[in-house]
C-alpha cells in the first residue's frame, strides 16, 4: 500500500510513500554507513533517518511544508514521554523483548526532535560539518553514543551542544518552561518536568535547554532572545512590554510552556503573528497546561478555535484530536454541547476549502470531513460519505471505482457500517476479498471493527477469532471495538474469556502491545481489570510490562483529568 499508488490515491498517501522512502534511504547513512553497537543507541539510526526525512524532501518539495511535518512529531513523542513509565531515548537494552520496544515514538520523535533543536539553536552551519566529521570518522564501521558526543563536541568547539544532547537523551520526560514577571517586568523562566494531573512523576529532573523566546513589538515586528538554560531559574533580559511573548521561537525547542492568564491572552490576540511551528506548539501546551490543572478550558478553547482558522493543514487539524479526547473526560450528556462547538469551529473551515484545488487543502478538507463525520456527528457530513461509500462498493448498483480516493476511505467506510447496518456490513466484508487494492484491504477490517451494533459486534469479535481476514486484522477488529465507549464492556468481557486463543491469532510481535487494548478506559477500577488479566496471561505476552505499565498510567491520568477538570470544561462548552 505504501508502494502501489494509482489514480484513487490521495494527496495524503503520496506524502505518507516519500516519508517512508526518505527514511530508509537515510539509513544508508545513519545504520548502514555508520552502525550502532547494540539496541540502547537505536536512536543514533532511527532518529537521525527521522530526522533526515523533512531535510531531503524540503529539498525535493520546497513548498511541501515538510519540516513542519517533523514538527507534528515532536510534539506527538511529548504524549508518551509525559508519562512516569516512559523510557530515555538511550536506555539499556538487557531482554529480547525489550528490543522491539525500543522501536517506538522515543526513539524515533523525540530523538529527531532533539537533534532538529541543536541544530537549529547552533545553526545548520555548525551542527552540519561537525555531523558529516562524525559519519567520515566511523563510516563502514560502529559508532555509540559517546562516540557521537565526543566528535561533535570536538568539531563543533561547542561543550553545550555536548551537554544538550546528554541532557535529553539520556533523562527521560518533557520540560515545562513557566513564564513569570517580577516587579520590573522581565520576565522570569523556571523550568521543572512536565507532569499531568495525577501523575506520579517527582520533582527534581533539570536539563541543559536551548532556549528561545519570541517577543511581539507594536509595529508588528518582533525580538528573538536565546540562551542556554542550565538552572532551575533564568530571566531572559528583556523588559515584558511585547506585544506578546512565545516562550518556543519558532517551535523548535523540545519543551512545553505556560503563560499567564493575561499572556495566553496577549499570545492568543496575536495568533496570526505565530509561525505554523510556533502555533502547534501553543495548542499542545495550552493543552498540557489544561491537562496538568494550570490551565483553564476557556483559554484552551480559545487556543483551539484560534488554531483551527489558521491556513497552514497541520496547524489547522491540531485541535481535532484534543476535541476528540475530550468524550472521555465528558460526561456523556454533554456530547452534543461538544458536536456543536466542533462543528461551530470547522464547519467554516470545510465550506471555505471549497473545491481544494491543491494538495495541502485536499488534505485539510479530508480531514475535517472526517472529523466532522465521527466526532461532530454532522448528519450531512455523513450521508454524502455513506453514499460515497456505498457507491464504491456497488452497494444498490453498479460500482463506481473513483468514487472515493483512498484517503477517504476510512472515514466513508466507518461511517457506511455504523448508519448503513447489517446489509452494508456485509456488502463490505464480501467487497474485502473481492476488490484488488492493498489500502482498502487495510481499512475495511478498521471499518468492520467501528460498528456500535450488539450483534454486528458479536460477528467483528467472531471473525477475529477466526483469524480469517488475517493476523493483523484480527488485532484491528478487537482494538476498534474496545474504542467504542457502548462495545467496550462487551468486548472487554470477551477478551477476558478468549485472550489465549486471541494472542494465537496476532502477528507474533504483537502480544506485547495487547494491554494497550484497554486505552480508552477512564475509570481506576480498569486498572486493577487489567492488571488481573495480565498477572493470569501475561505470559502469553512477552515483553507486555512496558504496555502494562504505560496503559495503566494512561487510565489513572484519564480518570485524574476527568475528576480535576470536567465541571470546568463542561462550564466552557456550555457558555459556548
Amino acid at each position: 500500500s505504501r508502494l502501489l499508488l494509482d489514480d484513487n490515491s490521495g494527496p495524503d498517501a503520496y506524502r505518507a510513500m516519500l516519508s517512508i522512502h526518505s527514511h530508509e534511504i537515510a539509513h544508508m547513512w545513519f545504520g548502514n554507513l555508520v552502525t550502532p553497537p547494540w539496541w540502547d543507541d537505536l536512536w543514533l539510526k532511527e532518529a537521525f533517518a527521522t530526522w533526515g526525512t523533512p531535510l531531503a524532501l524540503s529539498q525535493l518539495e520546497p513548498d511541501g511544508g515538510h519540516k513542519i511535518d517533523g514538527t507534528v512529531r515532536a510534539i506527538g513523542a511529548m504524549g508518551l514521554d509525559s508519562l512516569a513509565s516512559t523510557r530515555a531515548v538511550r536506555e539499556d537494552i538487557d531482554r529480547n523483548e525489550d528490543v522491539r520496544n525500543a522501536y517506538d515514538g522515543i526513539t524515533y520523535s523525540k530523538g529527531m526532535a532533539v537533534i532538529s533543536m541543536a541544530d537549529a539553536y547552533f545553526g545548520a552551519d555548525v551542527f552540519r560539518p561537525a555531523l558529516g566529521k562524525y559519519l567520515k570518522a566511523f563510516e563502514d564501521t560502529e559508532a555509540d553514543s559517546p562516540d557521537f558526543y565526543r566528535v561533535i563536541g570536538d568539531a563543533t568547539g561547542e561543550p553545550a551542544m555536548t551537554e544538550v544532547f546528554r541532557s535529553f537523551i539520556e533523562q527521560k520526560g518533557v520540560p515545562l518552561i513557566s513564564v513569570s514577571t517580577g516587579d520590573n517586568d522581565q520576565p522570569t523562566l523556571n523550568q521543572s518536568r512536565y507532569r499531568p494531573l495525577g501523575s506520579q512523576i517527582e520533582a527534581g529532573t533539570s536539563w541543559v535547554i536551548p532556549v528561545c523566546v519570541k517577543l511581539g513589538k507594536p509595529d508588528g515586528s518582533n525580538d528573538r532572545i536565546c540562551d542556554i538554560m542550565r538552572d532551575q531559574t533564568m530571566t531572559i533580559g528583556a523588559e515584558y512590554d511585547a506585544t506578546f511573548m512565545m516562550p518556543n521561537a519558532n517551535g523548535a525547542g523540545y519543551y512545553r510552556w505556560n503563560l499567564s492568564v493575561p499572556g495566553w491572552t496577549k499570545l492568543i490576540e496575536n495568533f496570526d503573528h505565530l509561525t505554523p511551528s510556533e502555533q502547534l506548539s501553543a495548542v499542545d501546551s495550552a493543552t498540557a497546561a489544561f491537562r496538568a490543572g494550570d490551565g483553564d478550558a476557556e483559554t484552551l478553547l480559545a487556543v483551539l478555535k484560534a488554531a483551527a482558522a489558521v491556513s497552514d493543514r497541520r496547524v489547522a487539524a491540531a485541535p481535532m484530536a484534543v476535541l476528540r479526547s475530550f468524550r472521555n473526560i465528558i460526561d456523556p450528556e454533554m456530547g452534543d454541547e461538544l458536536n456543536a462547538f466542533s462543528a461551530a469551529t470547522y464547519r467554516p473551515v470545510y465550506t471555505a476549502l471549497g473545491e481544494a484545488t491543491n494538495d495541502d487543502d485536499a488534505i485539510l478538507k479530508t480531514n475535517i470531513e472526517r472529523f466532522l463525520a465521527l466526532t461532530a456527528r454532522d448528519e450531512t457530513t455523513r450521508k454524502i460519505l455513506r453514499a460515497d461509500a456505498e457507491a464504491f462498493i456497488g452497494f444498490g448498483g453498479a460500482r463506481k471505482e473513483n468514487a472515493l480516493s483512498t484517503d477517504r476511505y476510512s472515514a466513508a467506510f466507518t461511517v457506511g457500517v455504523q448508519d448503513g447496518g447489517k446489509p452494508l456490513f456485509d456488502k463490505l466484508l464480501a467487497a474485502y476479498s473481492e476488490i484488488d487494492d492493498p489500502v482498502f484491504a487495510g481499512v475495511v477490517p478498521n471499518a468492520l471493527a467501528a460498528t456500535r451494533d450488539e450483534a454486528l459486534g458479536a460477528q467483528v469479535l467472531a471473525l477475529a477469532l477466526s483469524g480469517e481476514l488475517g493476523p493483523r486484522e484480527s488485532y484491528a477488529l478487537v482494538q476498534g471495538q474496545m474504542a467504542g465507549r457502548a462495545t467496550r464492556p462487551a468486548t472487554w468481557d470477551w477478551l477476558q474469556e478468549n485472550y489465549a486463543d486471541f494472542v494465537s491469532k496476532i502477528p507474533a510481535q504483537w502480544p506485547r502491545r495487547t494491554p494497550g487494548l484497554a486505552r480508552n478506559f477512564c475509570d481506576v477500577g480498569g486498572i486493577d481489570e487489567l492488571q488481573a488479566l495480565f498477572a493470569e496471561v501475561g505470559d502469553l505476552a512477552p515483553g507486555h510490562e512496558r504496555a502494562l505499565a504505560q496503559t495503566s498510567e494512561n487510565i489513572a491520568l484519564c480518570a485524574a483529568l476527568k475528576d480535576g477538570q470536567k465541571a470546568d470544561l463542561e462550564a466552557a462548552l456550555k457558555a459556548l
